[in-house]
């Protein structure tokens, strides 16, 4: 580990951060890149104190190097079958409806039967209930939630700046599904809250739809942050 005087150029951090990625792209262990990156920066570090010019250190190519260093250690990467998936709007919101769809069918097969069971068991009053079911729809609604970004992480997570994709991806979705409640309320009021399959399916229209285009405007914020003509790698 660098000490405080050892404070390592930030462009030639950069290019670390990108040795990193070829690292975890190649599956190399966390512990065994954590190990190679300490003695990385501490290499670079004495290399500039030995007169070496950053600009040459950087010249060289991320992927050939980690995959060379990697090979000396006696750690074999392994090549991923498939390259980084871009983030588009088909993507993104793919991966955010079938992570989400995860979650729904989690909440029915657990959330619900658990809460509908316990409210049979309680001497609860008509607006208790009513506070109750309120309760059980909101962790069904986090379920879902999580399940969403552990979809997004999972599918983006070799990606530059996921963390960022995430808190964007999240907070949209929860400001479009809080965006979604009057409208769907208003819809249920209009119909004398009827069950019938079609006004449910238009509630939950009215909800999906307000949360996807929460989901397409994280997007473009993400994508509007990345610098142009660098692609979705670290940048160098």
């Amino acid at each position: 580990m660098l000490t405080n005087d050892q404070v390592l150029d930030p462009r030639l951090s950069a290019w670390v951060d990108v040795v990193d990625y070829y690292w975890q792209r190649a599956t190399v262990p966390r512990g065994d890149r954590e190990r190679l990156r300490v003695a990385l920066e501490h290499d670079l570090a004495s290399s500039v104190a030995e007169g070496a010019s950053v600009e040459e250190l950087v010249a060289a190519d991320p992927a050939a190097f980690a995959s060379e260093v990697a090979g000396a250690d006696g750690i074999e990467p392994r090549e991923l079958l498939l390259p980084d998936p871009p983030l588009t709007d088909a993507g993104l919101l793919g991966t955010v409806l079938t992570g989400a769809a995860a979650g729904a069918a989690t909440s029915l097969a657990t959330v619900y039967p658990i809460g509908f069971d316990l409210m049979d068991q309680s001497s609860l009053t008509y607006d208790q209930e009513g506070w109750a079911a309120v309760g059980m729809h909101g962790v069904a609604a986090l379920v879902c939630l999580a399940a969403a970004l552990a979809s997004v992480w999972w599918r983006y997570r070799f990606r530059g700046r996921v963390r960022r994709t995430l808190l964007l991806t999240g907070g949209l979705l929860v400001v479009g599904g809080l965006v979604s409640i009057a409208p769907a309320m208003l819809l249920a009021s209009a119909t004398g809250y009827s069950s019938a399959a079609p006004v449910v399916l238009a509630e939950v229209g009215i909800v999906v739809g307000l949360c996807s285009l929460g989901v397409l405007a994280a997007r473009r914020l993400v994508s509007a942050s990345q610098p142009p003509g660098k692609d979705d790698r670290p940048p160098r």
